[in-house]
């Protein structure tokens, strides 16, 4: 799940940069053009983030 200004790193924080709006922003626009988002885990580590749009 992605909430507005939550982060997933621990060690990020407001000195590093950035209020946590991102993923939240892109989960929000892509839902309103019928779209999804999503973030998984990879299997060699790290994540994956996905991001599908319908065609024009």
């Amino acid at each position: 799940m992605v909430r507005p200004f939550e982060r997933g790193d621990a060690s990020c924080n407001r000195d590093t940069g950035g209020a946590g709006l991102g993923f939240s922003i892109v989960r929000d626009i892509a839902a309103q053009h019928r779209g999804c988002f999503a973030l998984t885990d990879a299997p060699e580590g790290g994540t994956v983030v996905t991001l599908r749009l319908p065609s024009a």
